[in-house]
């Protein structure tokens, strides 16, 4: 509930129920306490880490645009059909959307409109304006969150309690929410780490997103074979799911050596993944590690200014090999890693790079 699209929709509940009363209950100070709780699950947020923005890539207008009915489509369906509950429905690999489930929402709330009053309409009319912080965060992250559902819910909830005939007889109908809540009890399950929610996610709608981040979650737990498979399928896909391409150049570097790593970085070549985060990087050093040292200087040409994380150690070898240690020092400084991660693996590069270059010179001269 610590959403951000939860924290700001939910200001707009309490104008619309003094609406319903006639604008009969008086005081600014209750108000006030709406936007301070707001405000308050908004820096819960900030503090517990996940941040109040996200900036969305710059294709996700054009997305949002060829998807938007595939979009909406979806997110009404899930609210009267949520199986199966997934929070990693990426919108560029959904599936027909489920019409039935469709269809008997826009029944329920044509049949609320109609028959209902200002309650009804009332429940209404936040359901429409809950769907739309959800509508900006699915623009801005191209996944459809069950998260993004909850308040329009409430607003669904109010419509059906104005319409519903008051009589002690409907309590039995509770009885309905025990499937909701058994499902809700087995979900808990699935966020217990983040494997096992990426486990839940894959099984629950595979895709090449779905793929890419299960096998980024294998590879952190030590399971590199079956990663290899998820990323070399997420990769493959159209359109591709690039996130994680640098884990798969990396998983090949540390279970079958330079040569498997350099060929899966031609595979992500290929497949125009090339772009993605650390792959520059991570295949300049299994260059490196291939004893290629002119292949690697080739991939780092032009020099990465600044230095980030990702590239410091295949840079850092490079420029103590062509002896440009204020460079080097340079960069180190700005990738931000402690020199005991930088060091070792650097002084193990280059001590990999003289022995072949040792071995080389100590090869007999051929025969004349």
């Amino acid at each position: 509930m610590l959403s951000k699209e939860n924290g700001l929709v939910v200001l707009g509940l309490l104008p619309l129920i003094d609406w319903a009363r006639g604008f009969s209950a008086k005081g600014w100070h209750r108000h006030a306490a709406l936007v301070t709780g707001a405000m308050a699950a908004l820096c819960l947020r900030e503090v517990a880490g996940p941040g109040m923005s996200h900036s969305p890539p710059m294709n996700a207008a054009a997305m949002m645009a060829e998807n938007k009915l595939s979009v909406l489509g979806t997110m009404m369906a899930k609210i009267t059909w949520p199986a199966p509950l997934t929070d990693s429905l990426h919108i560029a690999y959904l599936e027909p959307v489920n019409l039935p489930a469709a269809a008997a929402l826009l029944f329920l709330v044509g049949f609320i409109a109609i028959m209902g009053g200002r309650w009804a309409r009332i429940g209404l009319m936040f359901f429409c304006l809950a769907l739309v912080p959800g509508l900006t965060a699915v623009a801005s992250r191209f996944l459809i969150g069950e998260r993004y559902l909850a308040m329009p819910i409430v607003g669904l909830a109010i419509a059906f309690a104005a319409i519903a005939p008051r009589s002690p007889k409907l309590a039995w109908l509770l009885i309905l929410m025990a499937p909701w809540g058994w499902t809700s009890h087995q979900r808990i399950a699935d966020w217990n780490s983040d494997l096992s929610l990426a486990q839940s996610a894959h099984n629950a709608h595979q895709s090449p997103y779905t793929a890419s981040w299960y096998g980024h979650e294998l590879g952190q737990n030590n399971q590199p074979r079956p990663a290899i498979q998820l990323l070399d399928y997420a990769t493959s896909s159209e359109p591709p799911t690039c996130d994680f391409s640098a884990d798969w150049i990396r998983l090949e570097l540390n279970t079958n050596g330079a040569p498997a790593a350099i060929e899966t970085a031609m595979k992500i070549w290929n497949r125009r993944c090339a772009g993605a985060p650390g792959v520059r990087g991570i295949w300049a050093q299994s260059l490196l590690e291939n004893r290629d040292t002119e292949g690697a200087s080739a991939i780092l040409t032009p020099r990465p200014d600044p230095c980030t994380a990702s590239l410091a150690i295949p840079t850092v070898s490079l420029h103590l090999i062509e002896n440009q240690s204020g460079p080097a020092k340079r960069c180190a400084a700005e990738s931000g890693l402690p020199l005991s991660v930088i060091q070792p693996e650097v002084n193990r590069l280059i001590a990999h790079l003289s022995r072949a270059q040792t071995n080389e010179e100590a090869l007999p001269a051929p025969p004349p």
